[in-house]
């Protein structure tokens, strides 16, 4: 119980997109898969790392941000798939 505690308030304390860059930018059309961006993640980290490329999406640098950034990810940027951003709704 302790463990998990103290995994949400590190979970708590990460930075928002783009919080430690400022802002995300203009959108620029850049999409991806989430589920090749969080290959490898599990349980909350899966969550939280859904949920930020849900935020992520159509903003590159945002993207950029996120590579690595949650326990799991196993496939680097360049290895994401791409998907049109008209397909997401």
């Amino acid at each position: 119980m302790k463990k998990l505690f103290f995994l949400l308030v590190i979970a708590l304390m990460l930075p928002a997109c783009g919080a430690d860059m400022g802002e995300p930018g203009d959108p620029d059309g850049t999409c991806y898969d989430c589920r090749t961006v969080c290959e490898g993640c599990f349980g909350e980290f899966l969550d939280a790392c859904l949920a930020k490329c849900v935020e992520c999406q159509e903003y590159s640098d945002c993207f950029a941000w996120m590579e690595g950034r949650y326990e799991g990810m196993n496939q680097p940027m360049r290895d994401w798939t791409f998907v049109s951003c008209d397909n997401l709704d």
